[in-house]
């Protein structure tokens, strides 16, 4: 019988399995010399000595191309850091040339020096003498030509400082020049212009004078003397300049603008219409002129010669007080209707809220208890708005007393309406 137990184990002939070696030259796989056996790293008990496995941690932080929280703080800080470095860089560069532009200490108290003994000089008119020139006439002129230097050099720092918008910081220049030379024509020039620049007024009109009794033919200056005098409310002063002004140029608009302006402070209001309409003349859309014209008849109470220049300036400037000026002038002349046409125009075009308290204003005081103008202050206002409002002007002008109109006078809110505006 056959056995079909479990078949023995033969043993293994001794080199079975195992690839020819390199000599017999029939194996399969013939290592190079040079590469290792490829089971060199096969077994448990071997360790890889020479090799990692790509997916290994230490091997995927080498490979990885992601930043650390490290390097991404290292970046931020020297992104801002160099803006700042570079504003810290342009204010040094700026106050370092700043110190090579103006004087240095040395220098400004060397020049008090020099000024002190200019003064004290040998000459008390400036001039040299007509003789021999002696020790003291050389030192006067040695003593002269170093300050004419060293203004000049005061000069052209603040005209480098002005071409740069620094108009302080050259206006102090100017006053060091003018106290080594304070006959120098070019710095007084340009200390007047950043003086109307810088709106200082009160220390224009000084120099202008000093100008003028060097030149007192320059236009330039006598304007700029003008408009000084009329923004520090010199009015008498203003209004003398402006006739000789236009003495010599009767044509010159804003010369007008100033005068009839002054003569309506004086109360002249003849004058003062006669110059505006001297202006319309040459120019029939001049706003200041019809606006100044249309206010002074307003003040004499003729409110129907007024009327023409309000209107014309309600088409060349729409804006919401020409509506306000028109109904007023309208209520006056006892004209509710067209007086209501307006307010409704300017409540259409601005809203109540702006209406609305011009209800209050004594010049609809005429037509206050009509039909109209009481059915549209309801309509905009309320009824009881209405009512409160009438009650309190009877009361305002049981209060008032009446003034003669030759005693009125404008005031100067009144005459904020007729100033220049350049």
């Amino acid at each position: 019988m056959k056995n079909f137990g479990k078949k023995e184990k033969k043993p293994r002939p001794v080199g079975a399995g195992k690839p020819s070696s390199v000599d017999s030259g029939h194996g399969f796989y013939e290592r190079p010399d040079s590469e290792a056996p490829l089971d060199e790293y096969s077994g448990a008990s071997r360790q890889q000595v020479n090799r990692t496995s790509r997916h290994s941690p230490a091997r995927r932080r080498e490979n990885s191309n992601r930043a650390s929280q490290a390097q991404m703080a290292m970046l931020a800080l020297k992104i801002f850091l160099i803006p700042v470095l570079l504003i810290i860089g342009y204010v040094a560069l700026k106050l370092i040339v700043g110190q090579f532009e103006g004087p240095t200490g040395k220098d400004l108290e060397r020049w008090e020096v020099n000024s002190g003994v200019m003064e004290r000089g040998p000459l008390a008119e400036g001039t040299l003498s007509d003789g021999p020139v002696d020790s003291g006439d050389a030192e006067f002129l040695k003593v002269r030509l170093d300050s004419l230097e060293q203004a000049g050099i005061l000069l052209r720092s603040a005209e480098s400082l002005e071409q740069r918008d620094l108009n302080e910081q050259a206006v102090v220049r100017l006053q060091e020049a003018l106290r080594f030379a304070p006959e120098s024509l070019a710095a007084q020039s340009l200390l007047l212009q950043l003086y109307m620049q810088l709106e200082k007024y009160e220390e224009a009109v000084p120099l202008c004078i000093r100008l003028l009794g060097q030149d007192g033919g320059n236009r330039q200056v006598k304007d700029y003397l003008l408009t000084a005098l009329h923004k520090t409310d010199r009015s008498e002063a203003s209004l003398l300049l402006a006739e000789r002004m236009l003495k010599d140029d009767p044509e010159n608009l804003h010369v007008m603008e100033v005068a009839a302006y002054d003569y309506a402070a004086k109360g002249d209001s003849d004058t003062a219409l006669q110059l505006y309409d001297r202006i319309l003349k040459r120019d029939p859309n001049h706003l200041l002129a019809l606006e100044g014209a249309g206010t002074i008849y307003e003040w004499r109470g003729e409110w129907e010669k007024a009327l023409p220049y309000y209107m014309k300036l309600g088409k060349l400037d729409p804006q919401s007080k020409r509506y306000y000026a028109l109904a007023r002038n309208y209520s006056h002349q006892n004209e509710a209707g067209k007086a209501v046409i307006f307010l409704g125009q300017a409540v259409s075009l601005y809203g109540e809220s702006e209406v609305i308290p011009w209800l209050s204003d004594p010049g609809f005081d005429p037509v206050r208890e009509t039909i109209e103008f009481r059915s549209f202050a309801d309509q905009v206002a309320g009824e009881k708005t209405r009512q409160a409002i009438e009650e309190i002007r009877r009361r305002e002008v049981r209060q008032e007393t009446p003034l003669a109109p030759d005693l009125k006078l404008p005031s100067k809110t009144d005459l904020e309406v007729l100033k220049p505006r350049n």
